[in-house]
C-alpha cells in the first residue's frame, strides 16, 4: 500500500493528516449565528464615526493656533504646542472647533462658539 505523505525526515516538520468529519464544523444554528454576529459587528465598525479629532487634527489644530498666539522663547512655544496636541487629544475638543481654527476663522469666536457647544451638551445631558 501506497503512502500518502512523504516519509518523515529529520528536521522537518510532521506532516499530520487533516481531521476528518463533523469534528471541525460548527452545528448550522451556531455558524449561523456567527456569521450574523460577524456582519453585525462590520456593520456597526462602518456606522461608528469618531466624533473627537485625532492626533493629525490636533497637530494642525495646534499649528494654527500658535501662529496667532506667538510664545516668548522658542521653550516656551514648543512648551505651548505640545500642551495643545495634549489638551486637544484628551478634553476631547470637537472637529468644528478644530475645523473654525484650522480655517483661519476668529480664534476667540471659535473657541465661544466651542464653549456654547460644552454646555448646551452638559445641560441637554442632565435633562
Amino acid at each position: 500500500m501506497a503512502r500518502r505523505f512523504p516519509q518523515h525526515t529529520p528536521g522537518q516538520p510532521v506532516r499530520r493528516e487533516a481531521p476528518t468529519g463533523r469534528s471541525r464544523r460548527l452545528p448550522r444554528g451556531i455558524a449561523g449565528l456567527c456569521h450574523s454576529l460577524a456582519a453585525a459587528g462590520v456593520l456597526w465598525a462602518a456606522g461608528c464615526q469618531r466624533q473627537a479629532p485625532g492626533p493629525d487634527e490636533c497637530v494642525a489644530f495646534a499649528e494654527a493656533w500658535m501662529r496667532r498666539h506667538r510664545a516668548p522663547t522658542r521653550l516656551d512655544a514648543d512648551a505651548a504646542f505640545d500642551e495643545l496636541v495634549r489638551t486637544c487629544l484628551t478634553d476631547p475638543y470637537d472637529r468644528e472647533l478644530v475645523a473654525c481654527v484650522v480655517g483661519g476663522d476668529d480664534q476667540e469666536r471659535c473657541r465661544v462658539a466651542y464653549m456654547r457647544r460644552v454646555e448646551e451638551r452638559r445641560e441637554a445631558s442632565q435633562r
